[in-house]
């Protein structure tokens, strides 16, 4: 439904329909996709649920390359550890390692002396796995004038940061399995149901925003299969006759 009134798809639509409806699943479904399609070995196991979830908050800059604020696109917080997610609209190579180093200098600037685990993903962008994480030191602020000599306001942390590369394809690809393993239920329930409204939800604004979202060949291949003879004859001939037009 809500694809219908997005008249100008773009990064920021993209980012807002995916994760805001991935995050309506119970937050073992979302993880599962997640970390299914992450080509990172390192993603974090499941976090349990979300304490907070913050959609393009507003960072102090100091530190970093920028002269204004910096602006990641999601940022969620779990009971042991914070996750920053960049998206970028394609599955090209767009994610840029600069921008993240400023990221995670800027969330430094705001939560460094909570002294946090904080991972990122990179949604969308394809670029090669980032194997090392990014190192930021976070330094405790100088003494203020009431504190007594000798007082040390904290010490210093060593915050590593890894990056996880996630396709919109993988998501995709793995929203789609949902999606056939549901619609192949024999006794559904009304959590599944819910679950599968969801996912077509999910799969709609995928295709909205430029997505391959039909069937697989392979699906394709499997149904024919299972046809009679007669009629499996009649598909055969209609497939032929959409390739020989397509790449002819």
């Amino acid at each position: 439904m809500l694809a219908k009134f997005i008249d100008r798809p773009r990064e920021d639509s993209l980012t807002a329909s995916v994760v805001g409806h991935l995050f309506h699943f119970p937050m073992e479904i979302a993880w599962n996709l997640l970390s299914a399609a992450t080509t990172s070995p390192g993603f974090p196991s499941f976090p349990g649920e979300p304490r907070e979830i913050h959609e393009w908050p507003n960072w102090d800059a100091t530190n970093t390359w920028r002269d204004q604020r910096i602006i990641p696109d999601v940022v969620i917080k779990f009971e042991a550890f914070d996750l920053i997610i960049e998206a970028k609209r394609w599955d090209r190579p767009m994610q840029d390692p600069e921008q993240w180093e400023a990221e995670v200098q800027a969330y430094i600037n705001e939560f460094g002396d909570r002294k946090r685990d904080v991972h990122m993903l990179a949604l969308g962008g394809l670029i090669a796995d980032h194997k090392e994480p990014i190192a930021k030191e976070w330094n405790p602020p100088g003494e203020s004038p009431g504190e007594s000599p000798g007082e040390s306001p904290g010490e210093s942390h060593q915050f590593l940061c890894p990056v996880h590369p996630c396709s919109w394809q993988n998501l995709l690809n793995e929203c789609r399995r949902m999606q056939k393993e549901l619609k192949g239920l024999n006794f559904p329930t009304a959590q599944t149901r819910a679950q599968l409204r969801i996912v077509n939800d999910l799969i709609e604004l995928f295709g909205h925003h430029g997505f391959q979202t039909g069937v697989w060949w392979a699906d394709a291949a499997l149904r024919i299969l299972e046809l009679k003879p007669s009629i499996k004859m009649a598909h055969h001939t209609a497939l032929r006759t959409f390739f020989c037009r397509s790449f002819t």
